[in-house]
């Protein structure tokens, strides 16, 4: 369902919510459920998330309500997200980028740094 909005007018949203899909969850099918982390993570857009094989779930980067860009990594545990701070320089600000996840690592490719679109 498409609501209007004020193109004037930025509002990001940080509502995190669970589907009902057959047969996996306690959930009635094909209903959704909004959730409320107790530590949610900063309203933002632009940013991507992967889901690895053994269920973790992680977010990266995206663009925040006043337009700075982030390269900050965080991982969905019950409900709360965790921030995780990588071992050596993480890949620069950006947004709109694309990431994947294949066996246990996370993939980040392109999308929009702070002089345009990028291609590492």
């Amino acid at each position: 369902m498409k609501k209007n909005y004020k193109k004037n007018v930025k509002q990001i949203l940080s509502g995190l919510f669970l589907f009902g899909l057959i047969g996996f969850s306690n959930l009635s099918a094909q209903d959704w459920q909004p959730i409320e982390p107790p530590d949610p993570s900063d309203a933002r857009q632009g940013h991507s998330m992967v889901t690895l094989p053994d269920g973790r779930v992680f977010l990266f980067g995206g663009e925040d309500a006043q337009d700075v860009l982030m390269n900050d990594l965080s991982e969905l545990d019950s409900y709360a997200w965790n921030a995780i701070t990588p071992n050596n320089s993480p890949p620069p600000i950006r947004k709109d980028h694309q990431a994947w996840a294949r066996a246990d690592l996370m993939y980040i490719y392109g999308g929009y740094g702070e002089a345009g679109p990028l291609d590492d």
